[in-house]
């Protein structure tokens, strides 16, 4: 046991409650394609994989999607990240931006763009999920190191009972993946996986149909 773990941390779960939305963090071709330098890693193109198989189940259910992407409208826009590649690929138009085709619904998803990690800070996400009275967000994305932290930590913040997906979600560096996934356990958030949790919704959506 660890020292965390003999302290507490983690003890207590977070729960499914009764209204969620999937909040989809950057699956864009820069982070999944060949040729960009934060592309092509196989690690983030499985999560993609893996979120596109559990939207199935996620959109039978009808449950809220909302699906981001970073961009900038301008150089003057971007934040002092300190990985060249931001300044380059990521400009508001530009293939870089486009959203995985296997993930998003234009016609029915909340889509998005974001300039910084999280998918809450400065957009309208809250104020969506509020409208539609989401008391749970599911988090799949990538990069688990970045993004996903962000998003995880901006949803506990806002009240949310947040789950992360831990096999949709994708790092270059397993090992970053992985502590990342434990901080957050121990702290904000519940980590599942695909199967765990499509059993859960399966189960409620035939629990709904009966009644």
């Amino acid at each position: 046991m660890s020292t965390h773990q003999k302290a507490g941390y983690g003890e207590l779960a977070v729960g499914f409650g009764d209204c969620p939305a999937l909040v989809v963090v950057d699956f864009q071709s820069a982070f999944l394609q060949q040729g960009y330098p934060l592309g092509g890693f196989p690690e983030v193109s499985r999560a993609c994989e893996q979120t596109a198989d559990f939207l199935r189940i996620v959109r039978s259910a009808r449950i809220p999607v909302a699906c981001c992407y970073i961009a900038y409208d301008s150089a003057k826009d971007i934040p002092r990240w300190k990985i060249p590649s931001l300044y380059r690929d990521f400009f508001e138009g530009s293939d870089g931006v486009q959203l995985d085709k296997r993930i998003v619904d234009p016609e029915n998803d909340y889509v998005f763009s974001k300039k910084a990690p999280s998918a809450f800070f400065g957009t309208d996400l809250h104020s969506h999920l509020q409208s539609h009275q989401v008391d749970t967000v599911i988090v799949a994305g990538c990069v688990t190191s970045g993004c996903i932290r962000a998003t995880a930590v901006d949803s506990f913040s806002h009240g949310y009972r947040t789950i992360v997906l831990d096999d949709c979600c994708g790092d270059p560096d397993k090992e970053r993946h992985a502590g990342t996934m434990r901080d957050l356990a121990l702290r904000y958030a519940d980590i599942s996986t695909s199967e765990e949790l499509g059993v859960i919704i399966r189960q409620r959506l035939a629990t709904t149909s009966h009644r």
